[in-house]
């Protein structure tokens, strides 16, 4: 809401070149990370190509992180079914975003 002429500025590939550059800051910063610790990937975006997607072609390039389930830490009504912070709007009356712990297991 704090930015909303911005939706209107954006373009579909706008997503796609947000969602490499995200996807390779994650990769990047992955190889930094010791066994035993956690990055916590966030976004203040709802769009799948920039949470979900980046999240599951990492998961599956580094099998040794695992999700942590937000429940562990948030009210249930922010946490999807797979684990993460997940904000809508409409639902939520905040801004909406995205958020995963990721641990690096031992």
């Amino acid at each position: 809401s704090k930015r909303s002429d911005l939706r209107w500025r954006r373009k579909i590939d706008d997503i796609y070149e947000l969602a490499e550059l995200q996807n390779s800051l994650l990769n990047n910063i992955s190889k930094f990370i010791n066994p035993g610790g956690t990055i916590v990937y966030s976004t203040c975006s709802i769009e799948y190509e920039e949470n979900w997607n980046i999240i599951n072609n990492f998961i599956k390039y580094n099998p040794k992180y695992k999700i942590v389930n937000a429940k562990n830490y948030l009210p249930d009504k922010y946490v999807d079914s797979f684990g993460a912070l997940q904000i809508y709007s409409p639902n939520h009356k905040i801004d909406g975003g995205f958020a995963v712990r990721l641990n690096y297991a031992l």
